[in-house]
């Protein structure tokens, strides 16, 4: 009878805590994983660009990267966005 009344310790009740909230954790782990990727792409776009103007030429090429580029930053902060709109 005694083992039913001993009370949760702090990690258990930890641990219950987050149970209630699963999914938006889960959704907010996946948008940083995706964040983090397009965040790690954005160095090596930039990188080429500056590349390609170094080097002189200027074509269709460069401007379909700078169009990536830019597509990639829009797309990380609508992720942050809605990131910190799940959690508000």
């Amino acid at each position: 009878m005694a083992e039913l009344n001993t009370p949760l310790t702090p990690i258990r009740r930890f641990w219950r805590l987050l149970a209630l909230d699963k999914s938006d954790i889960g959704v907010i782990y996946l948008y940083a994983v995706f964040n983090g990727l397009v965040n790690l792409s954005l160095p090596l776009g930039i990188q080429a660009i500056i590349n390609l103007i170094m080097g002189g030429r200027v074509s269709t090429s460069w401007l379909i990267l700078v169009t990536v580029v830019i597509g990639g930053i829009a797309l990380a902060g609508t992720m942050q966005i809605m990131q910190l709109r799940i959690t508000e």
